[in-house]
């Protein structure tokens, strides 16, 4: 997500559901940075954080697939 790129005020609204809390804590900062040069002013962003604080939650085997490797933070 942080390779994306959009020139400053390009959107009246950003959303980012159940995919930012996929990257770790400090390129989630890095990205709403981005995110909040992307929108128009008065723009609006949208989007679903986790409820708990958490550093980092590694699975190896998600949903029992031998690569269904997953990553949270919060």
């Amino acid at each position: 997500m942080l390779a994306l790129d959009f020139p400053d005020s390009a959107f009246d609204a950003v959303t980012g559901f159940q995919s930012i809390i996929h990257l770790p804590r400090e390129e989630q900062t890095q990205l709403m940075k981005k995110i909040a040069g992307w929108l128009k002013p008065g723009g609006y962003f949208l989007a679903n954080f986790s409820a708990v604080e958490l550093e980092k939650l590694e699975v190896d085997r998600w949903l029992d697939h031998e690569k269904g490797w997953m990553f949270w933070s919060g």
